[in-house]
């Protein structure tokens, strides 16, 4: 595959770079944001080869790449300069924000968050792998050793303010600089005066750890970008290097610590206790739940949003139930690959479902939902039937990670059940193979 001509013809059938406001990125998608979405010729760009399907989504076009899309990103950034050029009218006014989708809008501000994080955040959960394999080999959790492969597995958590504060600062067009003294104030406030009682002016400062947070940095960058813009008009042009950091110290710092970060912080509780909740109520129709939503919420790329939550989940509790449906998912998926690789006449396509198979089998199921299994659409719902049928059975008996990790094959050590260990690998063997015999009973149709 020539790269380099694909994604010429990626840039072609979007419409040409005079059509492309912007592009980013995720794991496996190329995301841009069109000028006109009717000139994107959504047929021939599901065919350029490389590409496994294109979609408009979260008032996005969305090229699904798979594994390469990194080099498809630097590639059309490094020959067609679209960020410099793709910003602006022929006027060179700011382009108008397209109207979306409230629920839409906000799953693409969190993914947009996330996304360039997720290196970070599965690095540190691997980590925790190879730790939980070495305690159970027989490391002293005594040991220096054990003290910095602990250390490196919990950094994520530890300075996640501080990665978030730079993404959301990209995300609301904002001073980097300023957004990550913000996320300083809340590390500094828990470090130094967790278990003080503290006042400012008179006005309390409420007691919260805000380490493993994300609502609270997140929502006082949002208001730091109205703020600094505010600053910034107020005061004379001679004055505002000084002044314009300074004046936005000091309302912000304040203003996060006594309002925005305990806001931020009770939501996140909230939200992570409503699921908790709901998994105390019913693991099994929890869990089940999960496990069939979660190749759709992959589908529509909206699977980063719930990220927040199992990151609550886990910095509070320790643990989170709903990645044991991630796992049961996507393995589900792979399963339902080897099962249209097993049914299909075509032997272009017996390859690319066992390509897309093995990468399901570690973690990442865009190449065998858009490449594979949506493709026949049969072959997906009985994915997702496998998956909720496994992750119920792991919800019923209490199933759940210790750490954010890549759900896959390989992130098993970070899982664990009241009901025993056992049960995880059980579960995520089964979930493989119901969703290849659903799909082998079922069959494909070749035609469609």
């Amino acid at each position: 595959m020539d790269i380099k001509t694909s994604a010429s013809q990626i840039v072609q059938y979007v419409g040409g770079v005079d059509n492309i406001q912007s592009l980013t990125h995720c794991a496996t998608r190329l995301r841009f944001v069109v000028k006109n979405e009717a000139q994107v010729d959504m047929d021939h760009l599901g065919s350029v080869e490389g590409v496994l399907t294109a979609q408009n989504k979260g008032g996005q076009t969305q090229v699904v790449i798979g594994a390469k899309v990194e080099a498809f990103y630097k590639e059309i950034i490094s020959s067609y300069k679209i960020a410099a050029g793709g910003e602006v009218d022929d006027d060179g006014a700011p382009l108008p924000k397209k109207k979306q989708n409230p629920i839409n809008a906000l799953a693409e501000t969190i993914a947009s968050m996330f996304t360039p994080i997720l290196p970070a955040l599965v690095g540190c959960g691997m980590i925790q792998c190879v730790l939980n394999i070495a305690v159970a080999l027989g490391l002293d959790s005594s040991s220096g050793t054990y003290t910095v492969l602990n250390m490196m597995g919990q950094l994520i958590f530890y300075f996640l303010p501080f990665m978030l504060a730079i993404t959301a600062a990209e995300k609301f067009k904002t001073n980097r600089a300023l957004a990550m003294l913000l996320a300083g104030g809340y590390i500094y406030f828990t470090v130094n005066y967790a278990d003080v009682s503290l006042d400012f002016l008179g006005i309390p400062l409420r007691t919260v750890t805000y380490t493993s947070t994300v609502i609270p940095i997140i929502l006082s960058v949002f208001v730091l970008k109205y703020v600094y813009d505010f600053v910034n008009r107020i005061i004379p042009d001679m004055l505002r290097v000084v002044l314009v950091p300074m004046v936005t110290l000091f309302i912000m710092i304040p203003l996060e610590l006594a309002l925005l970060g305990p806001i931020g912080a009770y939501i996140g509780s909230y939200l992570a206790n409503a699921i908790a909740w709901l998994f105390s109520v019913s693991g099994l129709v929890a869990g089940a739940l999960l496990g069939f939503l979660r190749p759709i919420l992959v589908m529509f790329g909206m699977h980063y949003s719930i990220m927040p939550i199992q990151i609550q989940l886990v910095a509070e509790t320790g643990m989170t139930a709903m990645l044991c449906s991630a796992i049961c998912a996507n393995i589900a998926q792979s399963g339902a690959a080897l099962g249209v690789a097993i049914r299909t006449r075509s032997k272009t396509m017996r390859t690319a479902a066992l390509s897309a198979c093995i990468t399901a089998f570690f973690g990442i199921t865009e190449p065998a939902i858009y490449g594979v299994t949506l493709r026949y659409k049969k072959p997906f719902f009985c994915a997702c039937t496998a998956a909720a049928i496994t992750s119920g059975i792991l919800g019923l008996l209490n199933g759940y990670a210790t750490a954010i990790a890549l759900p896959g094959i390989l992130s098993l050590p970070v899982f664990n059940c009241d009901a025993g260990f056992i049960w995880i690998p059980l579960m995520v063997l089964a979930s493989f193979i119901l969703a290849a015999v659903f799909t082998c009973v079922v069959g494909i149709d070749e035609k469609e």
